[in-house]
């Protein structure tokens, strides 16, 4: 019979009646008899008999239950604060330690911190709260669960990460060296102790995967070990080489090797993205270069703890199917030279993103929602930083306690100027000066002096100043003009294929690059220094500033950054002087 089944009500009270009226002898036969009738087995129905004999119900197997007395929610609210502090005791090793203060030493303690009061809690009592409150030691240390993340469109998130090259190493003498096994005397275990015997390098591979259509690069790097290190690892440089390169267009560019075709020529992979998702502790998440260049890109930058690869499963699955699909068949080979390392990498990843549509994925969504398309010039702006400055009597500005020259114009003294400083790895520094009027001035270092006896002639006007200028830059650029130079220019309609739909990056910076690849770059650098308009500037310097700019293009293939300079502080000096006609006019 299962349990809770309802017997009849006048079975069990025509039996219940002959029962208790029985005499000793007869009641086990009455007790069989119901068992039967009823279907219970004689202990159940024996159970049954004497419940009803004792004043309860007896018609269903279930007992009722005592209710069980319900807490006030102010004392539930005091028994979480306590189970907190209690908690608090217990993790004094480490929330992930291996083992944990006892609950009875954790009691002690909190009632000796008069966090708790002393005699309420046994350790029975607060192990049932800590439960609940979800503060065991097993529910604490278990890892959060694993969500599917997805994107919307491609360059929504780019997920990276780098891990370290199996059996292949660089020696000191940039050549590859294969090791399956090293040879291990006593007490040298250790793979950095083995490495910085054989002056061995890591290499480092780095990945990036877009959350969208699964489009992913590959790229090797063999960092060298920095102070205190003994080996290098993951670092910032290395991060923003392959940054650098992932958000630059593929094609056209160089192979990895002289002699054979660029193994990337048909990646759309190009621009940057919305998010960038990477481990809290890895060289994006703590370097300031990074994010001085995300934040000039407009890109977010996500992170989440070390230690918890299902949080960016995308880019771990990808590194986990590459080692076990190309890398372990890369041990028949013999690889020389870093540089066929990467070739190895992005031929093998070139050919799964077309295999697998990842390319046709990319382009398709590319139609539908534009990818924001990154130049070397953005890179170049993104990574300058700027600090402001007061211009002193002397025409300087006070740098890190040096003293840095910007002009001797008396109108600049007592300014404020924006410096900018260009990211240089290696080589002096240097330093760009931004006035209110958009002049820029490149700083020297020191202090200007002169003779005594020197002679300083009295300044022209400033617009007789800029006329002359303008003469002198006509001059020039009105001597060596040719025939060539007046006709219109050869355009080749040859496309390979239909390039991606992209709207550019909007960055500017007052250090201008050092060589502008063509005339509407440099106009577009005029235009946002300036903030004048094409039909605001006079039409004979406008004519002077296009013949200039396309003369160097022909001459060169490149317009200096001196040129354009000069173009852009003749026009903000123009601008100023009609402004100040202007307000003497309406004074």
């Amino acid at each position: 019979m299962a349990r809770g089944t309802v017997i009849h009500a006048a079975i069990l009270a025509q039996y219940f009646h002959r029962w208790s009226i029985a005499d000793w002898n007869d009641r086990g036969r009455i007790v069989d008899e119901f068992a039967q009738a009823a279907g219970i087995s004689k202990t159940t129905a024996y159970k049954r008999l004497q419940r009803l004999r004792v004043g309860e119900r007896a018609d269903s197997g279930a007992r009722p239950k005592t209710r069980k007395k319900r807490k006030a929610e102010a004392v539930r609210a005091m028994e979480r604060e306590h189970a907190k502090a209690v908690w608090a005791m217990k993790t004094m090793p480490g929330e992930q330690a291996a083992y944990w203060v006892s609950t009875e030493q954790a009691i002690r303690l909190a009632e000796k911190a008069g966090v708790i009061p002393e005699g309420i809690y046994s350790r029975d009592r607060m192990d049932r709260i800590l439960r609940e409150c979800g503060l065991s030691r097993r529910i604490s240390q278990t890892r959060p669960a694993a969500m599917s993340l997805t994107a919307e469109y491609p360059g929504h998130v780019f997920v990276v990460d780098a891990t370290p090259m199996n059996h292949y190493y660089l020696r000191l003498d940039g050549q590859i060296q294969k090791v399956v096994q090293f040879q291990t005397p006593d007490g040298d275990t250790h793979l950095n102790d083995l490495l910085e015997r054989d002056g061995l390098y890591k290499i480092w591979v780095y990945y990036l995967v877009d959350m969208h259509s699964k489009t992913f690069l590959v790229r090797a790097f063999a960092p060298e070990a920095r102070t205190g290190r003994r080996n290098g690892g993951e670092n910032s440089d290395d991060w923003i080489t392959f940054l650098t390169w992932a958000f630059l267009p593929k094609s056209p560019s160089s192979s990895p090797i002289d002699g054979l075709p660029n193994p990337l020529d048909d990646c759309p992979l190009e621009g940057a993205p919305t998010i960038l998702y990477c481990d809290k502790g890895s060289g994006i998440g703590k370097s300031a270069k990074i994010k001085l260049l995300c934040r000039h890109l407009g890109i977010k930058i996500e992170t989440h703890l070390p230690g918890n690869p299902s949080a960016k499963g995308l880019v771990e699955s990808r590194i986990g199917a590459f080692k076990r699909s190309f890398e372990v068949f890369m041990l028949k080979s013999r690889f020389t030279t870093l540089d066929e390392v990467n070739y190895f990498y992005q031929s093998w990843s070139s050919d799964t993103n077309r295999k697998r549509s990842f390319y046709q994925k990319w382009r398709a969504g590319a139609v539908e929602r534009p990818i924001f398309r990154v130049t070397p010039e953005n890179i170049q702006e993104a990574y300058v930083s700027h600090i402001e400055r007061v211009i002193d009597g002397y025409g300087c500005v006070s740098i890190d306690g040096e003293k840095w020259f910007v002009t001797h114009e008396e109108r600049y003294q007592k300014t404020r100027v924006q410096l900018y400083r260009p990211l240089n790895r290696t080589g002096e520094r240097r330093w760009f000066a931004e006035t209110s009027d958009g002049i820029v001035f490149q700083c020297e270092h020191g202090a200007k002096g002169h003779g005594f006896d020197d002679i300083k002639a009295f300044p022209k006007s400033e617009a007789a100043r800029i006329k002359d200028e303008a003469r002198l830059v006509a001059s020039q650029i009105r001597s060596v003009l040719q025939f060539e130079d007046l006709l219109p220019d050869h355009e080749d309609t040859n496309l390979r294929h239909m390039p991606n739909r992209a709207a550019p990056v909007s960055t500017h910076s007052a250090v201008a690059p050092d060589q502008f690849g063509s005339v509407e770059h440099a106009r577009r650098w005029i235009m946002m220094q300036t903030g004048l308009m094409d039909d605001q500037i006079d039409e004979d310097l406008h004519d002077i500033m296009q013949k200039g700019f396309e003369l160097s293009m022909k001459t060169n293939g490149y317009i200096p950054a001196a040129l354009v300079i000069e173009f852009a502080n003749i026009l903000n000096r123009s601008k100023s002087e009609k402004e100040n006609t202007y307000d003497n006019e309406a004074r």
